[in-house]
């Protein structure tokens, strides 16, 4: 089961409200790295944080499953249409 691209799929269940996410480890004091989802919702849907977080641990390990949920309006990705990861961290150090 891979997490990283597919948060919304996980465990062969589908989290309807979830239109794309990326996950990556973002500092964290606690854990060194915390699991962190960036997730674009479909239209018009409402998507809580805590409900996502609770579906991803009743699918997978607990220490898999997104501590963190922050919500995007968009990606970034490569001409390729791979997302960059490395540019979400770089945002995210930008944001402290």
């Amino acid at each position: 089961m891979k997490i990283l691209e597919n948060l919304w799929q996980v465990g062969g269940a589908e989290y309807t409200t979830v239109e794309e996410c990326s996950v990556v480890g973002m500092p964290n004091p606690e854990y060194g790295e915390a699991v962190t989802a960036y997730v674009i919702k479909k239209q018009d849907r409402i998507c809580a944080e805590d409900d996502l977080i609770r579906f991803c641990k009743e699918r997978i390990a607990s220490y898999k499953a997104p501590k963190k949920i922050m919500f995007v309006k968009e990606l970034p990705k490569s001409p390729a249409g791979k997302i960059l990861k490395r540019v979400i961290r770089k945002s995210f150090d930008k944001s402290d």
